[in-house]
């Protein structure tokens, strides 16, 4: 028979327990001659069947057997295994224990034995042990093991007596095979394990990897240490992703003001060619409802609607359409103008000094450069109705 234990994790410190299942065969009819662990008055273990008539034993009334396991002489298994070594020094501490019998319908049953394997290292070799079935050496049995008794049944004594007449032998010679293995080796996230070494390596910085991951042969560490994707981050046992929600949520912030800043840029400014015949940016044009001089002291300009600007000194207007020479952007006029009321704009010259001389329109549209009307500017426009 033969069985296998795995030992536990190298960094673990406490021994795994490992059950053993083994099959013994009792000897039929021959329970009459058998010893049972049952302690009389003055220190005399009893017996059952015919030797109690002779013997004065008190008989027992369940039919059971106590058996323990013995290291196999000269068959010991692997003697430079740690395992194995430690499993025979359990046999001689009494370290491993036994179930009672559960016997099948014939004279055949399982009984199981419990060893304790103790953590090994890494990638420790296979161990095996070899052991035997047999009596145990203070609890004395109440049947026979098949290949345990040597004599006919008529001939002989009682265990443990029978040992020393030659007629028994106290182990079994069936024997138990226990293979010892190593337990495989699993890196931790965020590491790995080529194939046929015993040394976990780290993933790079910034890549994840599952619970015992194995490069296979021939593969490259990035089989297995992955990456994460965009707004994602490796968490801090290097298992997996996180999705950088804080990020996330920073960007579509920053997106959505763009977008309004963007819708209200688009509300301010216009891509026009009709202030010079090429295409400018230009703040958003009012309506022209006037250009007169007068009382022939100043030049003003007045818009259908008020035209919200604000800027204090003068500034550089562009006017198109006006049907008056020297008016328009489009003729390569420079022209600058001043606030001169929340409808009206005085028309100066670049040094800031009024305009003199007949200048008249009553069409066309005004518009400031792009910063001026940034700054400065809001432009409502009431078309068809005249300044009050």
């Amino acid at each position: 028979q033969t069985f296998t234990c795995v030992r536990p994790e190298p960094e673990q410190r406490e021994s795994r327990e490992c059950k053993l299942p083994v099959r013994v065969c009792r000897l039929p009819g021959a329970a009459d001659f058998h010893a049972t662990p049952r302690p009389l008055p003055g220190g005399r273990f009893g017996a059952r069947g015919r030797a109690s008539e002779h013997l004065g034993f008190e008989p027992l009334g369940n039919t059971t057997v106590a058996l323990a396991l013995y290291g196999a002489p000269g068959g010991g298994g692997d003697q430079d295994s740690d395992a194995s070594a430690d499993i025979v020094e359990d046999l001689k501490a009494g370290g491993i224990h036994g179930d009672a019998v559960q016997w099948d319908e014939g004279d055949c049953g399982s009984v199981y034995f419990r060893i304790s394997v103790r953590p090994g290292r890494a990638f420790e070799d296979q161990a095996m042990a070899v052991l035997q079935v047999g009596y145990h050496p203070r609890l004395h049995p109440d049947v026979y093991l098949n290949g345990t008794l040597l004599a006919d049944e008529d001939d002989a004594t009682p265990y443990p007596w029978c040992i020393d007449s030659n007629t028994c032998v106290q182990r079994s010679p069936a024997s138990v095979r226990v293979v010892v293995k190593s337990a495989q080796l699993r890196c931790a996230t965020g590491m790995f394990l080529r194939d046929g070494s015993n040394r976990c390596e780290e993933c790079d910085v910034g890549r994840y990897s599952s619970f015992g991951s194995v490069i296979q042969e021939g593969g490259q560490p990035s089989d297995v240490c992955l990456t994460c994707g965009w707004m994602e981050e490796v968490n801090r046992d290097r298992s997996a992703c996180l999705v950088l929600w804080g990020t996330m949520v920073g960007l579509i912030a920053t997106a959505l003001s763009f977008a309004s800043g963007a819708a209200f840029l688009a509300s301010q400014l216009q891509a026009t060619r009709a202030f010079g015949g090429r295409w400018q940016i230009l703040g958003r044009e009012c309506v022209i409802w006037d250009v007169s001089c007068e009382r022939g002291e100043r030049v003003l300009l007045t818009t259908t609607g008020p035209h919200w600007w604000q800027a204090a000194g003068h500034f550089r207007v562009y006017m198109s359409a006006t049907g008056r020479p020297g008016l328009d952007a489009a003729e390569g006029v420079s022209t600058y103008a001043k606030v001169a009321g929340q409808d009206k704009l005085e028309l100066v010259d670049e040094h800031g000094q009024s305009l003199s001389g007949e200048m008249d329109a009553a069409m066309g549209s005004v518009a400031l450069g792009p910063w001026q009307s940034l700054w400065a500017t809001k432009c409502v426009v009431a078309p068809g109705r005249a300044p009050v």
